[in-house]
């Protein structure tokens, strides 16, 4: 939703009109009655409003509903589904639904402008499901489509790859952590992109990838007391043990978290001086990471680290 204003002048006099409208695209055509609207009425600020609101309920349509959707394995450098429907001519909106499950367990995935749509949140040999709906925006309400025609697919790749597994443990008791997330990097820290990785309630996971050498990273779940690790038993990548993945196979990366230590808080004093030694008011102390560690928390994180 844009909000829209201005000032509608009268002689010396001006007026300031607000106006929302709903999220669409209108072409330029449309946004130059706009204008005309706005400056012919220079002594009607409610009429200048009303043709606004107009010009805006004219362009609402209902949306035509997607034909033809079809789902293909991209050729990628991961794992990703190409999906392309038909649609009529016009400005809309595209939701993208998905179940991993079956053809009945729906959920939103993404949405789109254009009649395409790429997911790279899945895994290799799962099967997933997908219908597309037009989506326009009358006004106030939002107005969807009839949900196209079902598709599914199972992820394959015609490179080669294998497997990652492992299990993740408490390193106090050796009880398993369920809901842990795993990353998998290739060497260079570029992530590599596939659906989520989590630990099952053995504290199992497995994740398929292309043939190649990764560092793989436990991030345990939120407010837990276990810090996260590299494998094998690293804090960061740069002690990491790299997992080497060949076609077909299978290897094994076993984590054993141990808790992390309370944060600690420190206090910085000081003062600061001029050249001549006397104090200087109001100057500002900033307090910056390194720029290691700044591309280190980039590359891990996939956030930029303040």
């Amino acid at each position: 939703m844009y909000h829209i204003y201005g000032i509608v002048y009268s002689g010396r006099m001006g007026y300031i009109f607000s106006v929302w409208v709903y999220n669409r695209i209108y072409p330029p055509s449309h946004l130059g009655f706009l204008t005309i609207c706005t400056g012919a009425m220079k002594q009607s600020l409610i009429l200048a409003t009303f043709l606004i609101t107009l010009a805006v309920g004219l362009q609402a349509q209902n949306p035509p509903t997607p034909a033809n959707l079809v789902a293909l394995n991209a050729s990628v450098n991961n794992p990703t589904v190409s999906l392309t429907w038909q649609v009529a001519p016009g400005q809309w909106y595209f939701k993208v639904y998905r179940s991993a499950e079956d053809s009945s367990e729906f959920e939103p995935e993404g949405w789109s402008f254009m009649p395409n749509f790429l997911d790279h949140e899945v895994l290799l040999n799962r099967t997933y499901y997908y219908y597309v709906t037009a989506v326009a925006f009358h006004e106030s309400t939002v107005v969807e489509s009839p949900r196209s025609n079902i598709v599914h697919i199972t992820v394959s790749s015609t490179r080669e790859h294998g497997q990652i597994r492992g299990i993740v443990t408490s390193d106090a008791n050796g009880q398993p952590i369920p809901n842990a997330s795993v990353r998998v990097f290739r060497l260079n820290l570029q992530p590599y992109w596939s659906a989520p990785t989590v630990t099952n309630p053995s504290g199992q996971y497995l994740v398929e990838v292309d043939t190649g050498s990764y560092f793989v990273k436990v991030e345990p779940p939120h407010e837990s007391p276990y810090r996260p690790e590299w494998y094998n038993n690293a804090p960061e990548p740069s002690t990491a043990t790299p997992v080497h993945v060949s076609n077909n196979s299978v290897s094994i990366a076993d984590f054993s978290l141990s808790s992390g230590s309370p944060t600690t808080l420190v206090f910085v004093h000081g003062i600061v001086r001029e050249a001549d030694g006397n104090p200087l008011p109001g100057a500002s102390v900033v307090f910056m990471r390194t720029i290691q560690e700044m591309n280190f928390l980039a590359a891990t994180t996939g956030q930029i680290p303040g």
